[in-house]
């Protein structure tokens, strides 16, 4: 889990997962760009939300988003929601 303000660089590879920023200002890269790091959603709710304050700093950078649960956005954002 990254602290406020920190920086996750992730390795190549296919990740099931499903992120939610809570709120943190981080930035998560990839290391391989989008072509090798894939996040997989496994068919559970949106595959990334920010909906909790993040803030314009908030990045995710170079993955392929995948496996979306049907009637559901790949990536969430509250209209709050600077990102």
């Amino acid at each position: 889990m990254a602290n406020d303000g920190g920086t996750v660089i992730v390795q190549p590879g296919v990740y099931y997962e499903n992120i939610s920023f809570l709120g943190k200002t981080i930035s998560v890269s990839s290391d391989g760009g989008p072509l090798v790091t894939i996040i997989d959603g496994s068919h559970f709710n949106s595959v990334v939300t920010y909906a909790g304050g993040e803030g314009t700093n908030t990045l995710l950078n170079g993955f392929t988003i995948t496996t979306v649960m049907p009637c559901e956005e790949a990536v969430s954002i509250a209209r709050t929601q600077a990102p």
